[in-house]
């Protein structure tokens, strides 16, 4: 090949190297080249054939390969684009099968009492009642104090399980409910004892009013053996615990490996009048053998906020909701839980938010 030529196949492939660089694709990728240094060419002279092989071996050299990123950009890259935050709204019914594997119904199961190192069953208490709901969340059983103290809400409730318990209380005795609580994942219920709470710590916040004490009680306590001196001077002696405006409604305790509902704190302190909430619980005739049969959402909404407590617009619902979750959407459009339901306390439905469950 003359020298000419190969001068000639040296600058087009520049001018392609050149060409290759400058296209731009569609699209925003990234790929590598192989960039070209350039070569050392002579001008040609005259020279014999030795002098011109010797010229090639020497300036004509074949550089190495270098790899270089190109970023090839998408014609629009400069223009400002507004990155906003994606809201992804969940309807309650989407996910309320989930939502009830963590929503328990509970039953008491066993009533017996303590005193003096004795245990005394009571007779004729029917088991298996229902007292309530609860839930679990943050790998804790939260639920309304109503259903493990039931005695302390006598005056609010007016049911004979109430001032029946209250009566043993007063004489000095230590109620201990056995329950069982059953959701819709499975039939293997969660056991536990009212005594597995922190009772003492929750009776700081109460009153003590004076109980009176019927006859069939005492003659019960006196076929335990158990001497009760009850009296008109005495009867002033026989408290028990109830409920104030400043009581403790909710609580909870310790799981071990169940974690739960999601919550959300933040939201739980936020709540303000007005803002929307759902309850879940259960209907009166819910069975635990066919608990999805009795699911049953209440739809409502804030309606004051008071130190303690928050209560409820428009929601009457009883028993199978005492100790339900309380939800409302986070800044995502999520729902998650933000309190507890505790029923209606001096006629007003109300929730305790869930930072001030105990």
């Amino acid at each position: 090949m003359s020298m000419k030529a190969k001068l000639l196949l040296t600058v087009c492939c520049m001018s392609f190297s050149l060409i290759a660089s400058a296209q731009v694709s569609g699209g925003e990728v990234t790929r590598k080249r192989t960039e070209t240094k350039p070569q050392k060419v002579h001008s040609p002279k005259k020279q014999d054939d030795s002098q011109k092989n010797q010229i090639m071996e020497q300036d004509i050299s074949v550089p190495e390969p270098q790899e270089e990123e190109i970023r090839i950009n998408d014609e629009n890259e400069n223009i400002p684009q507004k990155i906003e935050s994606v809201t992804r709204i969940v309807n309650f019914e989407d996910i309320i099968d989930d939502i009830y594997k963590e929503v328990y119904i509970i039953k008491a199961k066993r009533v017996y009492f303590e005193r003096e190192g004795k245990t005394h069953e009571l007779n004729g208490l029917l088991s298996k009642i229902d007292v309530g709901v609860g839930f679990v969340t943050n790998g804790s059983f939260v639920t309304a104090r109503s259903n493990i103290q039931p005695w302390i809400y006598r005056d609010v409730f007016h049911d004979k399980w109430c001032n029946l318990l209250a009566e043993y209380v007063a004489a000095g005795f230590r109620v201990i409910i056995e329950y069982e609580a059953y959701s819709t994942r499975n039939l293997n219920p969660i056991r536990f004892k009212n005594t597995d709470f922190d009772l003492n710590s929750l009776e700081a916040y109460d009153i003590k009013d004076v109980v009176t004490i019927s006859k069939d009680v005492l003659k019960n306590i006196k076929n335990m053996g158990v001497d009760v001196l009850y009296n008109n001077k005495t009867k002033s002696n026989f408290v028990a615990a109830r409920c104030s405006e400043s009581s403790i409604n909710a609580v909870s305790m310790k799981l071990q490996d169940m974690e739960g509902l999601l919550s959300d704190m933040t939201n739980a302190k936020e709540l303000n009048q007005t803002d929307k909430v759902k309850i879940a619980g259960y209907t009166q005739s819910a069975n635990y053998l066919y608990l999805k049969n009795g699911i049953k959402v209440i739809s409502c909404q804030i309606s004051d906020r008071l130190r303690y407590y928050y209560t409820l617009q428009n929601m009457t619902e009883g028993q199978n909701f005492n100790g339900s979750p309380v939800f409302a959407r986070d800044r995502k459009g999520e729902y998650k839980v933000v309190g507890v339901n505790v029923g209606i306390i001096d006629n007003k439905a109300r929730m305790i938010p869930l930072h001030l469950v105990r």
